[in-house]
């Protein structure tokens, strides 16, 4: 797609007082897009790392998950940061170079975002197959998920290529109908293959002897489909702007477009709050980082408790203090333990 953002680079170099920042803008935006991008990585990487270790995912759809983390790792730990460098240098941060860093950010951009929703694409048709058809599905070859996942990073890879050599040959407005063909296409086809999945699990009879294989699926159903459709939902605004700017150009402030952005780039952090939201075992792994940090806190506490009581008491009713208070952490850490 022609991006919109690249007009505004372009424009810098012609007329730089249009798209200046200020110093507090430019360190807010900053830090928006910093304090993103760091979300984005850490989360995709525990995503990664759960589905990788837990062996009740070990399921050829994480495979397609994977896939996706490894798609918006990309974007935040490298486009992200580039547009934080650029973004910097309106703001007079620091000095900018708009030569090679603007041609990387480009590619870096337009190669995770469309492996992205290509990503959120083939996750859809995967669902819709083992909606549609449950026993093809089963007996799917790993081959075809690895086809798959090699396609969709050749069509990025690709289409990202032709748009960044052919810009002087070809005319803007031919790589952008492109773009917004394969965008488009990808769009009908999420919502298409989520609303038949969701009209059929709706209305979808389970059998009593298959009743908890098929909650099972129906939940893993349910979930990918709200990952795609927040996503979607992320992707559309900055993408309508790029239509609407492209047909009828408009002085668009940087503000909207920043915060569109914004919003673009967050999809890529949805799903691993969704996960944590409807999946077990990642809601465990959550829940043991925050019992361990509540475990360190009690503990710290019950250690100064004993060290103020030991100034003004005795060696042996220290000692039944200090087994009280222990007993009674030990106690409470049980009982919260038995109710997650």
């Amino acid at each position: 797609m022609i991006h919109l953002l690249w007009y505004f680079y372009l424009l810098q170099e012609r007329n730089p007082s249009e798209t200046m920042l200020s110093n507090s803008e430019a360190i807010i935006w900053s830090v928006l897009f910093s304090t993103e991008a760091l979300a984005i990585v850490a989360g995709n990487l525990f995503s990664i790392v759960k589905f990788a270790e837990t062996g009740q995912l070990h399921r050829r759809s994480s495979y397609l998950l994977i896939n996706l983390a490894v798609a918006d790792i990309l974007v935040g730990a490298c486009a992200i940061p580039m547009l934080v460098y650029l973004i910097g240098g309106f703001g007079q941060l620091w000095p900018v170079n708009l030569g090679a860093p603007l041609s990387a950010y480009k590619a870096l951009d337009v190669v995770s975002g469309l492996a992205s929703i290509l990503s959120l694409t083939l996750v859809s048709l995967e669902r819709l197959c083992a909606t549609l058809w449950p026993l093809r599905h089963r007996v799917m070859k790993t081959r075809v998920y690895v086809i798959g996942i090699f396609l969709v990073w050749f069509v990025a890879c690709v289409t990202t290529t032709v748009g960044l050599t052919m810009r002087d040959i070809v005319p803007l407005r031919f790589l952008f109908y492109g773009c917004v063909i394969i965008l488009s296409l990808c769009c009908v086809t999420i919502f298409s293959t989520n609303l038949v999945i969701w009209i059929h699990v709706n209305n979808r009879q389970v059998s009593s002897h298959f009743r908890n294989a098929a909650l099972q699926e129906r939940r893993l159903t349910i979930t990918l489909l709200i990952v795609t459709l927040i996503s979607l939902s992320a992707w559309l605004p900055f993408m309508i702007l790029n239509i609407v700017n492209q047909l009828h150009p408009l002085t668009i402030s940087l503000t909207l477009i920043y915060f569109t952005k914004l919003l673009h780039y967050g999809n890529s952090c949805a799903n691993v709050f969704v996960y944590s939201l409807r999946i077990a075992e990642f809601r465990k792994a959550f829940g043991k980082i925050f019992c361990c940090h509540q475990s360190a806190i009690s503990e710290n506490a019950v250690l100064l408790q004993i060290t103020r009581l030991s100034k003004d008491t005795s060696a042996i009713e220290m000692g039944i203090l200090t087994s009280k208070l222990f007993n009674n952490y030990r106690a409470r850490n049980s009982k919260g333990s038995l109710l997650t």
